[in-house]
């Protein structure tokens, strides 16, 4: 009797592989730790529903590296001789089931012109850095750090991806949805890192400082220009219509903002909130979200010193010193004498850099500083050519060509949800050329995920409604 292919499939393929599966995952059981099949049977259901529904390896992936998800659920997957971190595995799982995809959906929504130019401009970047890591590794030598580096570009993925995964005016609403909700997160771990000195996000959690303010606990956050973006787009949809909705959660991401205590991002979140109103309605919307920021900043500091009752003296304290770091301090003068060191190094070999993993500080001048310090850099526009020379001159240029043509893009566009997504993403990016000078802000795994974010959101949509959800 000759079995069809189905009947091979149905009923001996399938219970055969579910068979060994159980055998393997029984006799792991016997050998192993208990952790060690859950692990594998999470991992395996994690890569069904990625393939099913890739918008979710987008937002799991966005859940890890922005801490959302806590840190002590990270677990790290190995991969050969190396390990990879959660989110750079869900990033190329997602990248596997959508790029190999025909673009169709993504074309009909945004235009075949404009998925067109995101995909050539996805290729130089990525091109770029493969080249730039292939000279680090063997014309410069730069070995193990060169891979390091490296690996932080892999978000360049997400470049070419997320058009395909947004496409959809319904898609960017639920998306939006889901990055305030990963804001208010955020903000509320801030808080009870602060109050309790649970490390839940895994980053740098300090005392700000040994003297007046010890004690006070101050975070470093992975996820800020999702809080930012957040905060922007809860500024403009309070109306009087939706305060229950909205305002608790401003009061909240304002709180989480103050309680990090991070200089630069209270500045760029004032300048970007402030762009943002104007660039939804003029000088009288500035005036209208001056006046709901005062409103935030005030509770908000008065819901974080229910956390910590020395915040808002702490707070005080560091704003205060934003002048007086700028005239003598030792952060200030840190980073201009990394730049020094920077342009030296730039002198002496323009065409390549250092190379990505290239020492470019004495050795000496680090020592005592933070783990790997003379490889660092805080200026990210100096970074990229210190570290790929002519080349990072390209990947800058290619990235601020495509945003400029995306905004150009949206000019036009009578869209109300497009237009305020557009301009909290403008605020955003606002705090990336700010921030840029300061902090490698965009040329991290994190900084370049948003960053790619950011640009597709200010493609204006071509047809008005496609609610077809994201496959």
């Amino acid at each position: 009797m000759r079995l069809s292919a189905e009947t091979v499939r149905n009923d001996i393929a399938v219970p055969l592989v579910v068979l060994l599966f159980a055998m393997l995952i029984g006799a792991s059981l016997a050998v192993l730790p208990p952790v060690f099949p859950l692990a594998v049977l999470v991992a395996l259901a994690v890569v069904i529903v990625v393939f099913r529904y890739p918008i979710v390896g987008l937002i799991l992936t966005m859940g890890f590296i922005y801490r959302v998800i806590p840190a002590q659920l990270a677990v790290e997957i190995p991969l050969g001789g190396f390990k990879a971190k959660p989110y750079e595995f869900l990033l190329l799982l997602t990248a596997v089931s959508v790029l190999t995809k025909p673009a169709g959906r993504a074309a009909a929504y945004y235009g075949q012109k404009t998925i067109t130019r995101i995909d050539l401009s996805s290729a130089i970047l990525i091109a770029t850095m493969l080249l730039a890591f292939l000279v680090s590794r063997f014309i410069l030598g730069n070995h193990e750090r060169s891979v390091i580096e490296a690996r932080g570009y892999l978000s360049l993925l997400a470049l070419p991806l997320i058009p395909r995964l947004l496409a959809s005016d319904k898609d960017w609403q639920r998306m939006t949805t889901v990055m305030i909700l990963m804001g208010a997160l955020i903000a509320a771990y801030v808080l009870i890192q602060m109050a309790t000195g649970f490390n839940i996000m895994g980053g740098r959690l300090e005392d700000l400082d040994l003297s007046k303010n010890s004690g006070v606990r101050r975070s470093l956050l992975f996820g800020g220009a999702v809080v930012m973006f957040s905060i922007y787009q809860l500024s403009e949809m309070a109306k009087p219509g939706n305060f229950a909705k909205t305002v608790p959660l401003l009061m909240l991401i304002a709180a989480g903002i103050i309680g990090t205590f991070t200089r630069s991002l209270w500045v760029s979140a004032a300048i970007g909130a402030t762009l943002v109103a104007y660039l939804n309605g003029g000088v009288k919307s500035v005036l209208k979200v001056s006046a709901l920021g005062i409103f935030a900043v005030t509770t908000g500091l008065a819901l974080a010193a229910i956390f910590e009752p020395k915040v808002v003296s702490a707070a005080v304290d560091r704003a205060a010193g934003i002048v007086t770091e700028f005239q003598s301090g030792e952060s200030y003068g840190w980073r201009v004498r990394e730049n020094e060191f920077a342009r030296k190094a730039i002198m002496e070999k323009p065409f390549t850099g250092v190379g990505l993993g290239g020492r470019y500080k004495p050795i000496e001048w680090s020592k005592g500083a933070f783990e790997n310090a003379d490889y660092f850099i805080h200026n990210a526009y100096m970074g990229v050519v210190l570290k790929m020379g002519v080349l990072g001159i390209l990947f800058l240029g290619t990235t601020i060509l495509l945003y400029r043509f995306a905004w150009q893009s949206g000019k036009k566009s009578q869209d109300h949800d497009y237009l305020m997504r557009r301009n909290s993403f403008a605020g955003v990016m606002l705090g990336f050329f700010l921030g840029g000078f300061v902090s490698p802000s965009f040329l991290t795994f994190h900084g370049f995920l948003f960053l790619s974010i950011c640009i597709i959101g200010t493609f204006p949509p071509v047809m008005a409604k496609i609610s077809s959800p994201a496959r």
